[in-house]
Parts: C-alpha cells; structure tokens; sequence
C-alpha cells in the first residue's frame, strides 16, 4: 500500500513539472479553396490582367537570322452574374456588363461602359458570348471573348483532369498555416500544362507556402504562395542543350472551404532559354518572355 502511494504521488510529481501538451494546430485544405458550386443569382465583379512581353531572336551560330518582339494582352473590369447552372455544377448561361476593356498588343482602349454580353453554352457543349439587345461589341474585345469560350470548352472537355490541374501545386492533405511543401517536377508539369516537356530534377525546385488567414467581407481566406523554379531540357517538343529557366511566383487568395466564389490569383514569370530548332541543325531561338496573369473576385450579389 504504502509503495502504491508513493509510486502515485512520484506520478503526480512528475505530471506537474512536466509542461502540458500543446494542443494540435487547426489544419486547412486548400484544395478545397476552389471547390465553390455556382448558384443562380451570384454577381462577382472581376478585375483581370493578361499580359506577354516577348523577344525571340533566330540565330545560326553567331549570326542573327531573325528577330522578333512584341507584346500581347487585355486587361478588363466587368460584372457578371450566374443566369443558370448544369447539373454538374458548372455555368452554362451568364450576363456580363463590362466597365472597361484595353487591348495591350493593339495600345487600344474602346468604349465598352455599359456594354453587356451574355454567355451562352448551345446544344453541342461549345460556349459563345453574344451582345444583349443590339449592342456593338468592339472588334478588339470580340476576339478576345471568342477565345474565352473556346478555353471554357476546353476547361469542361478535360472534366477531371482539370481539377487535377489546379490542385498540382497544393498540397494533397489538410495543413497548418505556416506550412510549407514540396512540389515535384511531374506535378509542376502537369500543373502548367507544359506538352511534350521535360525538367531537369536537380535544378527545378518548387515550393508552396501557407502564409496566413485573412479575412474579408465575412469570409476567412486562405493566403498562399508558390516559388517555382523550373529548368527544362526540352520546353514543348524543342530541345535545350542548356536548361532552359522558367521562374514564375503565384499567388493565391482561396476563401476556406470553397464557401465563396471571391478570391484572388496572381503568376508572374520570366523564362529564358535557347531550344534548338529541329529542322535546322546549328539553329537556335534565343527566349525571352515576361508574364502576369492576374485575376480579383469580388462578390457583390447572391
């Protein structure tokens, strides 16, 4: 008895000069940032940039054979609201009022205050935008909607794969803000979407950090970033003697739990390399190539 007291009071002794237990961080999933499901009625109001800055310079040996550059783009701000959801969950009908529109390779800024364009998915899956009423779309902007809704036919034709895509770089379990993970070379490939590419191991990196939790309007969002660094030895169906660089920072504003259709996503890139050009032996491109793509979400409605 008295050994069973003391062996209990030595337990307890211990028990107070140990420190206690921290409690388990809260984890988060940020794949589910973006699993929102459209409801009829949501209004978002978008401001979005697309912009390219190029020079490709031809050359055999030392001699330059051609030399181009330009420039290539839109940037936009327009309202839109969800007229009607499939049953998969994804917008098929939707009316748009745009704010403003500039075409950076044309420098041209058309009026498009007012204007109002209505998304329409037809019988055979493929998306449109047609002006509402008797509206005259710009030239500028109608090309640009005419490549929106073939990205959107392709974005539903890959169904799955797509998902997948826009997971590659996040990590596949739940975790604490402040954490921070690997990316393998694999996944950043299927992430970008590169064809017929291949990375060096040794030399790409790619690491995604959780930085914090903001809130807005109501809603906690997930604030992420990712540094990649990805050197090919060969860069969609051309060869690099030398690894090509292609160093791109994104960032990311998921709303947690994909409660909200609002959020934020930012690339920026650089890529510089010299493929070789297949059907000329000697002959390289010299690539250079700046990026931003950058899109904000802000919900107004719904």
């Amino acid at each position: 008895m008295t050994f069973r007291v003391a062996t209990t009071s030595l337990l307890a002794a211990l028990a107070l000069a140990l420190p206690a237990a921290a409690d388990e961080p809260t984890t988060y999933d940020l794949r589910a940032g973006d699993d929102y499901t459209p409801v009829v009625g949501d209004v978002l109001r978008v401001e979005t940039t697309e912009r390219q800055k190029s020079q490709v310079v031809v050359k055999s040996g030392e001699q330059v054979l051609q030399e181009q550059e330009g420039q290539q783009g839109q940037s936009a701000v327009y309202t839109e609201e969800v007229l009607a959801v499939d049953d998969q969950g994804q917008v098929s009908r939707a009316r748009r009022v745009y704010e403003s529109f500039r075409d950076l390779e044309a420098g041209a800024a058309p009026d498009v205050s007012g204007l109002v364009v209505l998304l329409e998915r037809g019988d055979d899956g493929k998306h449109a935008f047609v002006p509402e009423g008797e509206a005259q779309v710009p030239p500028e902007l109608e090309e640009r909607l005419a490549q929106e809704g073939l990205q959107r036919d392709a974005k539903k034709a890959l169904g799955d794969q797509e998902k997948e895509r826009q997971h590659a770089l996040l990590p596949d379990e739940p975790v604490p803000v402040g954490a921070t993970w690997e990316v393998t070379p694999e996944q950043a490939l299927v992430a970008f979407g590169f064809q017929d590419s291949a990375l060096h191991p040794e030399l790409t990196t790619v690491r995604g950090t959780f930085r914090s939790l903001e809130e807005r309007d109501g809603v906690t969002f997930m604030n992420v970033h990712v540094d990649v660094d990805l050197a090919f030895t060969r860069f969609q169906g051309l060869d690099c003697p030398e690894p090509a660089s292609f160093k791109l920072q994104l960032d990311l504003l998921l709303p947690e739990g994909g409660t909200s259709p609002a959020g934020e996503a930012r690339l920026t890139g650089v890529f510089d390399g010299e493929p070789v050009v297949p059907e000329a032996p000697g002959v390289t491109m010299a690539v250079d190539l700046e990026l931003e793509n950058a899109q904000r979400r802000t919900r107004v409605g719904g």
